[in-house]
């Protein structure tokens, strides 16, 4: 019987999933109303209608009461929505200073909301109204002034910005965790090469003649084209041809050489290959040797099933 007992306590002890779950704040159901609970101590009263849990660090959760509001005077039918909150472990909830006079603590929910602030990235965008916020999980504003879209990159200290125009035009930039600007907004898409420090900026619809643009994490143009630059590496730069047919040309950084493939897709893989697809099927195309070699789907679909 101690023997059960000593094993059970090394498991519960040295079971990291299981201390997890012991330490995350728990929500309850009160009556119609949801709490939260943490170590067995009410840290969030049972006042509201719903509550997603905390995010993986343990820092915040969401908090919201359904409102109705009758979205026509002329026609008598109440539209259901939520106003939220976003509460740390102390209860103590975000305020964000819209104006001199103005603050306030209600946010609104969208799709993504919930599976964003939930991530491990120590930073989340709160919603209020129209404008969306960067914040970090310590409830410090990254982002004084809104922007009308704030999006995650596959680096955690990099934000793509959207602002629109007067004439409804929508223009991408990139800043960092401290608000700096590290590309401009005057862009229509913008990419995240997280492999080799690189960021590419494309202009094409969003400026006449516009260039596209290559940056490093710094934020200092290293490679400006009029053509559409679809992808960008140490030591390549892919060009996408859309007229009169479409290909792509792949450019050697060092000798300036450029070599076209055919296809409509490309994605970079590793050292001097891409994947590349033409006519619905994919295959590796190796720059240097200049060969290409189809798929093994048997092979992927093994790879895929390890990762």
């Amino acid at each position: 019987m101690k023997k059960n007992v000593l094993a059970i306590l090394l498991f519960v002890l040295f079971n990291p999933y299981l201390a997890q779950q012991e330490n995350k704040p728990q929500t309850f159901l009160k009556g119609k109303k949801m709490g939260c609970n943490w170590n067995g101590k009410e840290i969030i009263p049972p006042i509201y209608d719903t509550i997603f849990d905390f995010d993986n660090t343990n820092a915040i959760c969401l908090a919201c009461n359904e409102v109705k509001k009758n979205n026509n005077k002329f026609i008598k039918v109440a539209v259901k929505s939520f106003e939220c909150k976003y509460l740390n472990k102390e209860n103590k909830s975000l305020y964000i200073k819209k104006t001199l006079k103005d603050s306030s603590n209600v946010f609104n929910i969208h799709r993504n909301t919930v599976k964003q602030y939930q991530s491990s990235n120590p930073h989340f965008v709160a919603s209020m109204g129209t404008k969306k916020y960067l914040v970090s999980k310590n409830f410090t504003l990254v982002t004084p002034t809104p922007f009308n879209e704030i999006y995650f990159t596959r680096e955690k200290m990099f934000f793509i910005t959207e602002i629109k125009t007067e004439n409804n035009a929508i223009l991408l930039g990139l800043i960092n965790t401290e608000n700096k600007l590290i590309v401009p907004s005057e862009y229509s898409k913008i990419k995240v090469n997280d492999s080799d420090s690189l960021i590419i900026a494309c202009s094409s619809q969003s400026k006449a003649n516009g260039e596209d643009d290559v940056y490093n994490y710094q934020g200092k143009k290293v490679h400006s084209f009029r053509r559409h630059i679809e992808y960008a590496t140490k030591k390549y730069i892919v060009y996408h041809i859309f007229e009169p047919n479409e290909f792509f040309i792949v450019l050697d950084r060092k000798s300036n050489e450029e070599k076209p493939v055919n296809g409509q897709n490309v994605l970079y893989v590793k050292d001097d290959t891409f994947a590349v697809k033409s006519e619905g099927n994919w295959f590796y195309y190796d720059i240097v040797k200049n060969t290409k070699t189809p798929f093994d789907n048997k092979k992927e679909k093994k790879s895929e099933g390890n990762e």
